[in-house]
């Protein structure tokens, strides 16, 4: 189903192969998606333009049949699998330290050229005061700046960045958990102004530089090594009240939603949460450790993940009892 800004139409193509005369973009999401089940259909979405959108539906894959093949087509085959190897990477991981914020940084992305790049650099962690709170915020603008500003001169396709979302939405309701992308952005605080004015600015490089771009709201993001920005997790874990539901992410299900979010989702803020909101107390429970008791019930977080399933193709795949005792055995 292909839309467009004046409407749209609907198209059935049966036998589509990887040499189809179609856009690569949607050929690439068409042999992306997985397999569906008998009588089922795998759904996929892929942006085709500024105004252009295209709502893929495999109904049926097909094995190929390499039985059938003549001679010199098993042998075309054959070069470009040599070929696809010879290029392919040699597995050995590099690690370069640069300062983003310096000009070796955009020397580095004019040498190496890469086709996406992902700023984990800002909104590391949540400042115990204002003053800490304005040198993150400070901070983490400079870099995003850094960044774009070196993708486009490179010529990068895509920046995928990561804001924390409870600073980027600020201040909401009950009503409105779980909090949709489409609500907008009404932070409190100096941390979430700088996350909604990376927002911007990735809206802006797309559209003056066809600087692709994704930005992933994250949950109360924990993990083996990372109980979570500003210990939140961590507390929760030790029975410690706090003033709002959790909305607890597991590291590995962050990654994975990162991987999806190198090709799709383009042009938009994605939630990554669980999507439920988890007060202190169970969070204390689940992981086997007596919550301490408290009269005021705490005020209602949580993330809606309509747009991931959509757009990413992603939802957590970790239980809440799992990364727990991941966080335990470790620490």
């Amino acid at each position: 189903l292909f839309g467009r800004g004046d409407g749209s139409f609907r198209a059935t193509l049966p036998g589509v192969n990887r040499q189809a005369q179609l856009p690569p973009a949607l050929l690439e999401e068409a042999f992306r998606l997985p397999a569906p089940e008998e009588g089922g259909i795998s759904v996929g979405m892929v942006r085709l333009g500024p105004d252009r959108h295209a709502l893929v539906g495999v109904t049926k894959v097909t094995q190929g049949d390499l039985e059938g093949l003549d001679d010199e087509t098993r042998k075309g085959l054959l070069e470009q699998l040599a070929q696809a190897r010879a290029q392919a990477p040699s597995g050995r991981l590099a690690i370069t330290h640069l300062d983003a914020t310096q000009p070796e940084f955009a020397a580095f992305l004019e040498r190496r050229r890469p086709r996406v790049v992902v700023n984990l650099a800002g909104f590391t962690r949540v400042g115990s005061d204002p003053a800490e709170e304005m040198a993150i915020a400070m901070a983490s603008l400079g870099l995003s700046a850094s960044v774009l500003e070196a993708c486009r001169a490179a010529g990068v396709d895509k920046v995928v960045t990561c804001v924390p979302a409870v600073e980027l939405y600020g201040t909401h309701t009950s009503r409105e958990v779980p909090l949709k992308e489409s609500r907008g952005f009404t932070p409190d605080g100096v941390v979430g102004v700088a996350a909604s004015t990376v927002v911007d600015w990735c809206t802006r490089y797309r559209d003056r530089h066809a600087l692709e771009f994704t930005v992933l709201a994250l949950g109360d993001v924990y993990g083996p090594r990372h109980p979570g920005r500003n210990d939140l997790v961590a507390a929760a874990i030790a029975g410690h009240p706090l003033e709002r539901t959790l909305d607890p992410v597991y590291v590995a299900d962050v990654a994975e939603a990162l991987v999806q979010a190198l090709s799709r989702a383009g042009g938009l803020v994605v939630n990554v949460a669980s999507g439920e909101g988890v007060a202190a107390s169970d969070l204390a429970r689940a992981a086997g450790r007596e919550p301490v008791a408290v009269p005021l019930r705490p005020r209602r977080f949580a993330l809606s993940l309509v747009r991931s399933r959509i757009h990413l193709a992603w939802a957590p795949w970790t239980p809440l009892e799992d990364g727990l005792e991941d966080v335990s055995a470790v620490h």
